[in-house]
């Protein structure tokens, strides 16, 4: 592999980002000890929120929601600034959809994430967290169009669609780069 590829630039980055630790540590500690604290039950949710009972992970199945829906508000936000009349009401619901599915994005994200190490571990709570973001601007997004600040709304879900083209790139340099999610067959 080329050492000046993006993928390299990324782990180097994030090999020199030791601040990141605690923020990730303690996540990662609060993920293990909700699991940890339901007992049976928490292991049997810990096991499908993997998406074991499917035989794959989940969360590359239901991140396609939120995206997918968000990356729709942008054609539609772009539709309607290039002077397409009605999609108002459409946009809106296709933005609170992509909010309502990221609720099972994050926490299948977070579950996948808890027990990864060094850089990758980095990498995941950066990936995490700037979903937690874009989540965050989603809801200011849908809230300014509600009240019809129809603009800001498109501009913070422009931001927001940023956010998540950035964190979709981490998500995919774990799987890809650091193997994340693809340890082998789930029994």
């Amino acid at each position: 592999m080329n050492a000046n590829t993006l993928p390299h630039a990324v782990d180097t980055l994030f090999e020199q980002a030791d601040w990141l630790d605690p923020v990730a540590d303690t996540l990662s500690q609060g993920v293990a000890k909700a699991f940890e604290a339901g007992g049976s039950f928490g292991e049997a949710t810990e096991d499908l929120l993997h998406g074991r009972p499917i035989g794959h992970p989940l969360h590359p199945v239901l991140v396609e929601i939120p995206v997918g829906a968000w990356m729709t508000v942008g054609v539609m936000d772009t539709l309607e600034l290039l002077g397409v009349q009605g999609l108002e009401k459409g946009t809106n619901a296709v933005l609170a959809i992509g909010l309502v599915g990221a609720g099972g994005a994050v926490v299948t994200g977070w579950t996948d994430w808890h027990e990864t190490k060094g850089v990758a571990k980095r990498i995941g709570v950066t990936h995490g967290l700037l979903n937690e973001v874009a989540g965050l601007v989603y809801g200011a997004s849908l809230l300014a169009r509600l009240k019809g600040r129809r603009r800001l709304g498109q501009a913070l879900a422009y931001g927001g669609l940023a956010l998540i083209g950035v964190s979709a790139y981490l998500g995919g340099h774990l799987v890809y780069k650091h193997g994340i999610g693809v340890g082998g067959p789930m029994d």
